[in-house]
């Protein structure tokens, strides 16, 4: 007997036993989606929450600390704009090289020492380069940093979203987004009372304390040693999966056995519509199965969501990164600023989660919304500056910034299938990290200009403009959908 007949009998007998279940009156269920459904939400995605809102907390501190460190670096080792461009250059440069990497072992090994080592070569060399004794030291630790940046940002979110109920999704996935406003809020408030009290070391003790959530989120995701059930079923690990759906079910008092037709097991539930000739995933087919997204039906989303990627990332850089120097060319306290601004994400975020789950906004116009504000708060602070607009517009900009990009990167993973997820987010952020190496260098010259208290606000706006472009090209949406974890599904 062949392979492909032991297959069609393993699904003649899967069907039989799904229509046994149909004529005793029970809705047989047709995917992980609807097992999720049932276990709903409780301690276990709680726990999940936790470990990605951790990763969360850790990720934008540290990533917010190269723009709350850049002046007194740049006073102590004698920078410029363009000088300091080059943390962020070749930071991009080994985000490609290690969110590659990264994402093929992702979707080889599951996720959770994968996550784990990314952690901890984020929050090592995070660590080290706050003892750094010379800017050349600095750049190589950041750089260092960068082969984990990617890969916490991709598989974090990832993870959490392919543990939780479709209902649940976008709301939850804010929330660990809304406890990174509150740590980047603590790292703001740090820098403004470390870096002006000990104008020596301040700034290294800022770099210190934005380690330590990294190395709390590698030891959690090793304590909470549990692999993606989605993950599971894209490589045919059925029992595996159907084994951590019970667990998790479990954790949360839930019976599985009581959502099952009578007769019907969970592992053939799972199995019901994936591709029964999928072969385990070696590294060459893993690097070669992401042209899959430049092929229909995926080519047209991915060309508007690369377009809305490369705005989101070059604008969100460009104003936390060069922020701080320009206040000081203002004349305005750029911590005091940059603090408050960090806060005022807090109601931005709360906003984005209450109206991405309407209908009449979902996913596509919410992220329509944001991007609009962005434009009209980018062009009152580039014409309207005085000591008090200042600081409001400021606010506004982060107000509309960070809800736009958390709305991106949801909108981006739901949007592709389980098995090439990890890849797709790795496509987008590596095209992140190529334009983030050329752009810091244009930034870095712009706030060396005696014009730019104007013109970089004017093209931060600019930029915004073109992401509303690209994003009014979008045609469908995810809210309320299953998440699919083929293509062919």
């Amino acid at each position: 007997m062949t392979i492909q007949d032991r297959d069609q009998e393993d699904d003649a007998e899967q069907s039989s036993s799904l229509i046994d279940g149909l004529d005793a009156g029970r809705t047989v269920p047709i995917g992980v989606d609807d097992v999720s459904n049932f276990i709903g939400i409780g301690p276990f995605q709680w726990l999940a929450f936790m470990l990605a809102g951790v990763c969360s907390i850790g990720l934008n501190f540290d990533m917010l600390t190269i723009s709350l460190v850049s002046l007194p670096i740049d006073e102590e080792w004698g920078l410029n704009g363009v000088g300091f461009s080059l943390i962020t250059s070749l930071s991009g440069a080994t985000n490609i090289v290690g969110g590659l990497l990264f994402a093929v072992l992702s979707d080889m090994y599951g996720r959770v020492w994968p996550l784990a080592l990314a952690l901890v070569v984020v929050a090592t060399g995070g660590l080290a380069s706050a003892f750094a004794p010379s800017f050349a030291v600095f750049l190589a630790l950041r750089s260092f940093t960068g082969f984990g940046l990617m890969a916490v940002i991709v598989m974090s979110t990832s993870m959490l979203l392919e543990f939780l109920p479709v209902r649940s999704r976008g709301k939850i996935v804010t929330l660990t987004h809304v406890l990174s406003s509150l740590g980047s809020g603590v790292g703001a408030g740090l820098s403004w009372w470390l870096i002006p009290s000990y104008p020596r070391y301040g700034w290294r003790y800022v770099i210190i304390a934005s380690a330590l959530p990294l190395f709390l989120a590698a030891a959690f995701r090793m304590l909470f040693f549990y692999q993606s059930p989605r993950y599971l079923i894209a490589r045919k690990r059925y029992k595996d999966a159907a084994k951590l759906l019970r667990t998790m079910a479990a954790f949360n008092r839930k019976d599985i056995n009581t959502f099952l037709p009578d007769g019907t097991s969970l592992e053939a539930v799972l199995a019901q519509g994936t591709d029964r000739d999928q072969n385990k995933l070696t590294l060459v087919s893993n690097l070669r199965h992401i042209l899959t997204i430049f092929k229909p039906p995926l080519l047209y989303r991915t060309v508007c969501f690369f377009v809305i990627a490369i705005m989101v990332t070059i604008t969100i850089m460009g104003i936390v990164l060069f922020t701080p120097i320009l206040m000081k060319s203002l004349g305005v306290d750029p911590y005091f600023v940059l603090f408050t601004s960090i806060l005022a994400q807090i109601p931005g975020l709360l906003l984005m989660s209450i109206i991405t789950e309407w209908q009449w906004f979902g996913r596509r116009n919410t992220l329509r919304i944001f991007t609009a504000m962005g434009i009209i708060f980018a062009l009152l602070l580039a014409f309207v500056q005085n000591e008090v607009t200042i600081p409001i517009f400021t606010m506004l900009l982060y107000f509309a910034m960070f809800p736009l990009t958390i709305m991106a990167v949801i909108f981006i993973s739901e949007s592709y299938p389980t098995e090439i997820r990890a890849q797709a987010m790795t496509f987008f952020t590596s095209v992140d990290g190529l334009f983030s190496i050329a752009f810091p260098y244009i930034y870095g010259y712009i706030t060396d200009l005696t014009i730019s208290t104007w013109l970089f606000p004017t093209v931060m706006a600019i930029q915004y403009f073109i992401l509303l472009v690209a994003a009014m090209f979008v045609r469908h949406d995810t809210l309320g959908r299953d998440l699919t974890d083929s293509v062919s599904g």
